[in-house]
């Protein structure tokens, strides 16, 4: 039998789907939207004050940050989970140094393979690659938190969360770029933003951090793994083909790739944040018998509404994205745009459909 024909019975159901975006999901939704916004903003001043070379190397790095973030997404996913199972005022003292010892792990790990991924990658100091592994380090008790209040609902928190790192990187990185620091400058500013971020997530969380009386949030292994695996499949979907053009193609030529997968990946991150927003519902709805219907399919049809929508525009009008993101200096970039943004679009879908079979515990 389908998992269509296990979901509980929509009329016992019939509040879940009314509105997809409940609740602080609205402020997380435009938050998102702003974020994306301001992680392009970053996007506009560093491309012109590194130019077409040096770009690229800094794009392959983010996108080291992407595939780097596939564990942490992994248990940000799993924490979700164990919060929706758990009582709202339960221990995350367990998690949270689980969550940072990995990310000490990380930082070591990056910084003993740096001086191999300076020539792999073709940078010019392997300080770059060490400061990707400072982000690691204060990324994962981020993504546990972040888990932790997404599993909560806590909405509003996790918006202002990403608010407040994206402002924070946008400022950094214009100010560490204006002063001649290059990659190591703009690695650097995502540090600051993600700090930030971690600040205001561990704030509404310290008398959970701090109490070791509670029932703690406790990760299972099976849900750990599921989301490791997941996550990872789309990480090496939305990332290898820029890591692969930094190494294989002349400097400025990758660059001119980086440049127009970032702005492809416009059209799939339109629709994140109502993944993220609807997952937890998957999760408490799968708990108590089966996801509505209704549900599903008002979230689906808005991501493609979203991811679509702006892979229309990447397709219609590819040369004034590249110059409002890029500058004229990257116009070779337009002709992949379109292509770029389908696809993106497409991830962004699957994303979507992988998040919902992660609440489902669906192999």
């Amino acid at each position: 039998m389908g998992w269509w024909e296990r979901v509980r019975p929509l009329s016992a159901r019939r509040g879940d789907g009314r509105r997809v975006l409940l609740g602080g999901g609205v402020a997380f939704f435009v938050a998102t939207a702003l974020v994306n916004v301001s992680n392009f903003g970053f996007h506009v001043i560093v491309s012109r004050l590194l130019g077409p070379g040096s770009y690229g190397g800094l794009s392959t790095l983010l996108v080291g940050v992407l595939i780097a973030s596939v564990p942490l997404g992994a248990v940000q996913l799993a924490a979700t989970q164990a919060q929706a199972r758990a009582t709202r005022e339960a221990s995350i003292r367990w998690i949270t140094l689980a969550g940072t010892g990995g990310g000490v792990l990380g930082l070591v790990a990056l910084s003993g393979v740096s001086p191999g991924l300076e020539g792999f990658f073709h940078l010019s100091s392997p300080v770059p690659v060490v400061l990707l592994g400072v982000w690691f380090l204060l990324a994962a008790p981020s993504a546990v938190a972040m888990g932790i209040l997404i599993g909560q609902r806590s909405f509003r928190v996790a918006a202002l969360a990403v608010l407040a790192g994206a402002l924070i990187r946008l400022v950094a990185g214009a100010v560490l770029g204006a002063v001649g620091l290059g990659i190591s400058g703009a690695v650097l500013a995502t540090d600051a933003g993600q700090l930030a971020s971690l600040i205001v997530l561990l704030v509404p969380l310290r008398a959970q951090l701090v109490d070791p009386i509670r029932e703690s949030v406790r990760l299972t292994w099976t849900e750990s793994t599921l989301s490791l695996a997941a996550l990872s499949g789309l990480a090496v979907l939305g990332g290898v083909d820029t890591l692969l053009a930094r190494h294989l193609m002349p400097a400025t030529s990758a660059g001119y790739y980086a440049a127009a997968a970032t702005a492809g990946r416009i059209a799939l991150f339109a629709p994140g944040a109502v993944t993220l927003i609807v997952f937890p519902r998957f999760v408490a709805q799968h708990q108590k018998g089966g996801v509505s219907p209704r549900v599903f399919l008002q979230a689906l049809a808005l991501v493609c509404a979203l991811g679509l929508g702006a892979a229309a525009v990447l397709g219609v009008a590819p040369s004034l994205v590249v110059g409002v993101l890029f500058g004229h200096g990257f116009a070779a970039s337009t002709g992949e745009v379109a292509i770029l943004g389908l696809a993106g679009a497409g991830l962004g879908i699957l994303s979507f459909l992988t998040y919902f079979h992660v609440a489902r515990h669906s192999l």
